[in-house]
């Protein structure tokens, strides 16, 4: 893990907190389109279409986070085929002394997401997994649940690190003017 000034260790908490925000309300928006799909079932192509980029914006809002991590906190991002994999199981593992982003049973249902990210960048617009869709819209709140617990787990233990480089920073000051 890189060494961070407390300073910079919140300006990440910033960060992290900021797109938190941003997740709370998209599942805010994903929630109003559902309740409109259900009031208005002859526009459910249009309805299906913004679900699908929610849940696109969803994945990738959570791995703009895990991107944030892993360039602030270890040795650069993940590069070549296959990086979105590669970032998204590293969240899952503890890394030196850091604990690990994500819990296993979050790691498992973020990877569907995933997966579901790349169809949606991969089809011309015109295509809904419809059953995928609604698979992933019925686990929606429980991974969203589950990240955000993980994710607050994580902001919990970079306030601790904060604190201790802060402390830390403190006394080599007060040596300093010794």
């Amino acid at each position: 893990m890189k060494q961070l000034s407390a300073a910079a260790l919140r300006e990440l908490i910033l960060e992290i907190q900021t797109q938190l925000s941003h997740l709370s309300q998209l599942e805010a928006d994903i929630q109003q389109t559902q309740a409109d799909l259900a009031h208005d079932p002859d526009q459910a192509w249009s309805y299906y279409s913004a679900l699908s980029l929610h849940l696109h914006n969803f994945y990738t809002n959570c791995e703009y986070i895990f991107q944030i991590v892993v360039s602030q906190l270890e040795q650069g991002l993940v590069i070549g085929s296959g990086w979105h994999q590669q970032l998204l199981e590293r969240m899952g593992a503890a890394w030196e002394n850091q604990p690990a982003v994500l819990s296993l049973e979050s790691l498992r249902l973020m990877r569907d997401f995933l997966t579901y990210r790349h169809f949606v960048r991969d089809s011309d617009g015109l295509e809904l997994d419809l059953p995928t869709l609604n698979s992933l819209l019925e686990s929606y709140p429980q991974i969203w649940g589950q990240v955000k617990t993980d994710v607050l787990y994580f902001v919990d233990w970079l306030r601790v690190l904060a604190e201790t480089v802060d402390n830390s920073e403190k006394a080599v000051d007060k040596s300093a003017e010794l």
